[in-house]
């Protein structure tokens, strides 16, 4: 399998609760570190304000070697899940990453979850988003997305909520209406081409609309089961 260059985009707002976690899982990566970059986008929050000095003092110095190169965004102001995000992507495209993986504050990564989707995307060039299978924690046998439907009436939902990821019976790579944006690939020449996350959608709903936007754009939005995001 080649090795395309990815960011990593972490969206830090109030991280401190769950940064342990993420920091903890990145160390385990079995993707490349050198062909990975964390790009972390602090948005400040409104009372607890900036997570900047605690980013510094205690993940910087794991940059290069424990964890990936690591590059800390601050922002003066939140600007939102769609505009904090959109920071992120700008930095990979200036920098000719290949792929941008969007990484939740809240969550944390399975040690493979890069190969499989790296994999969807290079034998496919059809496919233009490629999700993680998102699991409940600590109840990690329970699903928390499937992938994702919306309601006729334009409300998104995840498929499978809570059910138990043995019970059902999933293709490597399946196809899916829309990806969730706590955990999902996209590729670089696409988000030039099509543009970044729609601004208007400050928290919710920006997942759906950029898939839309590849849907009509032709391309397929899947879901990688070996990927676990939790």
């Amino acid at each position: 399998m080649t090795q395309p260059k990815v960011a990593i985009v972490y969206l830090s707002f109030h991280c401190e609760p769950y940064i342990d976690d993420v920091v903890s899982a990145l160390k385990k990566m079995t993707y490349p570190k050198d062909r990975v970059e964390l790009v972390v986008v602090d948005n400040p929050h409104p009372q607890l304000g900036s997570s900047v000095r605690y980013l510094e003092e205690n993940i910087m110095s794991m940059s290069g070697n424990e964890l990936p190169h690591i590059t800390l965004l601050p922002q003066k102001e939140n600007l939102g899940f769609s505009g904090g995000n959109n920071v992120g992507i700008q930095w990979a495209l200036d920098n000719g990453f290949e792929y941008v993986y969007f990484h939740n504050n809240d969550g944390f990564v399975a040690a493979n979850f890069l190969e499989p989707l790296i994999e969807a995307m290079e034998k496919d060039k059809t496919v233009g988003a490629v999700q993680s299978l998102l699991m409940l924690y600590p109840e990690t046998n329970l699903l928390n997305s499937s992938g994702n439907s919306f309601h006729y009436l334009g409300l998104g939902f995840c498929n499978n909520l809570r059910v138990k990821k043995d019970d059902l019976k999933m293709e490597k790579v399946y196809e899916t209406s829309y990806a969730s944006g706590a955990a999902v690939l996209m590729r670089a020449d696409l988000l030039r081409q099509y543009g970044l996350w729609d601004n208007d959608f400050f928290l919710y709903h920006e997942d759906i609309e950029y898939c839309f936007r590849l849907k009509i754009a032709g391309y397929k939005i899947m879901v990688a089961s070996d990927s676990l995001f939790y």
